[in-house]
């Protein structure tokens, strides 16, 4: 966690932001070409295709997403802190025995869960850390504790 927030600070000037599913929508299916970053990557309509060997995962949008179909990198390097996933099949996607993901952070917009990805030095496995709620202690700084209800992620 502690790292995590970090790299958040040490990216806030870097055209690095928060972006809402709503503005996300907005910008569908143009997003990639986008000068700024995103966070949060909203897969909460999507299905996630994972590959550990580079950490990389990419999504195959759903619904109102069809068609949206971008690639991320996690890492050093990457802007991404956290995942929203339709649910806990597709959060458990990113489970693996390479050491990947390691730190990364994933809600499931089904039960909002959050979980964050932690390694034993070898396999890198899905644990659960909260519900999100209006509790300021169950807010990641760049998630602002939001609260996924219904189709929209909602400010408390």
């Amino acid at each position: 966690m502690a790292e995590t927030k970090e790299y958040y600070r040490a990216s806030l000037g870097h055209s690095v932001k928060y972006i809402s599913e709503t503005r996300l929508q907005q910008n569908f299916p143009l997003l990639g070409n986008s000068v700024t970053k995103n966070f949060v990557v909203h897969a909460h309509k999507s299905t996630i295709t994972v590959d550990a060997s580079n950490e990389s995962f990419s999504l195959i949008g759903e619904e109102s997403y069809t068609g949206f179909n971008p690639t991320f990198t996690y890492g050093p390097s990457s802007f991404v802190l956290t995942v929203v996933a339709k649910n806990l099949t597709e959060a458990r996607k990113f489970n693996n025995t390479s050491g990947a993901f390691g730190g990364l952070f994933i809600c499931t917009k089904d039960t909002n869960m959050l979980y964050r990805m932690v390694s034993n030095g070898t396999t890198v496995t899905a644990v659960r850390m909260m519900g999100f709620d209006e509790q300021r202690s169950n807010c990641l700084p760049w998630f602002n504790g939001t609260l996924l209800t219904g189709t929209e992620l909602v400010w408390v």
